[in-house]
């Protein structure tokens, strides 16, 4: 896999306006959310990314790790 491949995808409960956010680390969302916003540190979510590829942290907020698909060149 090719550096950038990765997207991580949170997704905040229904009750926030914007609740889908889209980063290519996990340490570039604490550019956007505190510990205290997701419940949960970056060593935590990192563990679950790696093991089960997604996360539902205790605040409610879901945390999926995917890879994004690029069209081949020619």
């Amino acid at each position: 896999m090719r550096y950038g491949d990765t997207i991580i995808h949170v997704e905040l409960p229904e009750l926030y306006l914007e609740n889908h956010h889209y980063f290519g680390s996990v340490t570039a969302i604490f550019d956007k959310f505190t510990k205290e916003d997701l419940g949960v540190g970056k060593e935590t979510i990192c563990r679950h990314l790696k093991r089960e590829g997604f996360y539902l942290t205790p605040t409610g907020v879901m945390i999926r790790k995917s890879t994004v698909h690029r069209k081949g060149r020619k």
